[in-house]
This record gives structure tokens, sequence and C-alpha cells, in this order.
């Protein structure tokens, strides 16, 4: 479908020429009527990086005002804010970023992300025989997280032993890295289920893509500052009072931005978060295992 140019400006509603392409008013650039996939493109790749003194802003309206900036950029008010793209793309890096430098801060290495088990008797990954190993358990926090049982995966044990002599710092930086990447594909999905569950309020795909990327930048800004405090506080900050953080903001947004009744709103996010969770798990074990693979 072809966009139609407006004839005002949806930022402060001045009247605009045909040949106007930014406002003589505002300098806010004409946007189409609807969202299309080429301005989606255009709009969000184009200086991915650049920020200006906007972020404080922004960055103040994402953690005090669930859904305000995807109301707002849908709307067509947004010469005031980051865009979405940016906005994730600067949280993302900057929660990877402080993160790998907090990672080790208990742990220097002696404990293996892979472990090797034979039958029921634990074996030691640096002198382990790769004959002797039934299954592999993916262990995160000293926890062991899943297992893969398989006597035939000899190569692929191999690569673990291999990671497992990789120095703690380097296992980090591969393991964040691929999780990184897997954070991109888990927005589209996360757009998707938005749709499944909140789809009689017809909200288009790419107006839940925005949403997402929202959801996903509050999500690193509030880590960082859990990270932060983590540091700056003598006590560990529990990881669990930052999920409850997030669950309760993106249990407010999704409120505010699709206006069902708060029951509604409820039960619907009961099975976004079921699906999306099981979705993330997935993905988190996915990583780990190309990590250790590649």
């Amino acid at each position: 479908m072809k966009s139609i140019k407006p004839d005002h400006c949806v930022n402060c509603n001045l009247e605009l020429k045909e040949a106007d392409k930014y406002c003589p008013n505002c300098g806010q650039k004409t946007l189409p009527d609807h969202l299309t996939f080429n301005f989606f493109y255009r709009e969000f790749l184009s200086n991915v990086f650049s920020l200006d003194s906007k972020v404080i802003t922004t960055i103040k309206k994402l953690i005090f005002s669930p859904s305000f900036l995807s109301n707002e950029f849908i709307a067509g008010r947004r010469i005031g804010y980051i865009n979405p793209i940016q906005l994730f793309m600067f949280s993302s890096f900057l929660y990877f970023f402080i993160n790998s430098f907090m990672f080790l801060k208990e742990d220097n290495g002696e404990k293996d992300l892979v472990r090797f088990h034979d039958s029921d008797k634990n074996i030691l990954s640096d002198s382990v025989e790769i004959q002797q190993i039934d299954s592999l358990f993916i262990v995160q926090d000293g926890e062991e997280i899943d297992t893969i049982d398989n006597s035939y995966v000899g190569e692929f044990l191999k690569k673990g032993q291999d990671f497992n002599a990789m120095d703690k710092e380097s296992q980090n930086e591969k393991i964040s890295r691929n999780i990184s990447y897997s954070v991109f594909l888990l927005m589209p999905i996360f757009g998707l289920y938005l749709g499944w569950f909140f789809q009689s309020r017809k909200k288009h795909y790419l107006e839940n893509i925005v949403f997402s990327l929202h959801f996903h930048a509050f999500y690193y800004v509030a880590g960082v500052l859990f990270l932060l405090l983590d540091k700056l506080l003598t006590g560990d900050v529990d990881s669990l009072i930052h999920f409850i953080v997030v669950l309760v903001y993106l249990l407010i947004a999704v409120k505010r931005f699709f206006n069902f009744s708060w029951l509604s709103s409820i039960l619907r996010f009961i099975g976004l978060i079921f699906l999306y969770g099981l979705t993330v798990s997935i993905f988190l074990v996915a990583s780990v295992i190309i990590s250790v693979l590649v």
C-alpha cells in the first residue's frame, strides 16, 4: 500500500506544503500516514549510533512511563526522543559492556561451564577420556541447567573440553556475544507473540515491534542499574528483584499499550510470559551450545 503524505505535522500540527520534507516549525521529518517496511528500514537503520542530548529525556520516559515512548512514536511525535532501534542498540551495548567487566568479580575460572558425566560418576573435564563420556551438562553459576545424553557425540564433547580449557574471560566473551545475537531474533518473536495474545486490538505487527524494542531496551537499562547497585552495595543484589521489576513493568506497559481491562491484560500477560519465557530458555541454552561448538 502506498503511503499518503499528511497535510499537517503530526508533532506540532502545523499545516504543511506539498514540497515540505521537514516541518518549518519544529523541524521533524514529514511522516507517512502509516508505518511501512521501507520507511521502517530507512528511519531506524540510518545513523543507528548517532545519539544526542535526547538520550536523558528518552531514558527517563522509558523507565518511569511504560509504553509512553511506543505510543508517542506510533502517533508520530518522535523528534524529542531517540528512535527505538537507537535506544535498543545503546542500552544493549551498555549492558553487555558493563556485564563483561563484572562477570568475573567472584570467580577467576575454577568452575567448569561444561561438566562431563560417566554414569553416576562426575568426571573432570580436563582429564576425561572422550570414550568414557555418557552425557554433557551445561552449568550456570554452579548449577546444572541442561544436559545432552548421547554416547556417540565424541566430537561435540571434545569441543566441550577445548572450551573448558579456555580462560574464563574468553568463555564469557563468547557466550555474551552469542546471547546478544540471539536477542535480535527474540525481538521479532516477541512482537509476534504480542499479536497472538493481544490481537483483538488490531495493532500492526511493526507497531508491536516498536513496543518490543522499547521493552527490551528497558530490560537492559534496568540490568545496567542492577549491575551498578550490585557493584556499589556490600551485599549482592538478587537477580530475582531485576526479574520481578521487569515483569511488573511489562504488565503495566501492555495494559497501557493495548488498553485491555486489568483482568484481561493479566490473563493474556500470563500466557505471553509463559511462551516467551520458554522461548528465551531455548535460546539461552542454544547460545551456550553454540559457544562450545564454534
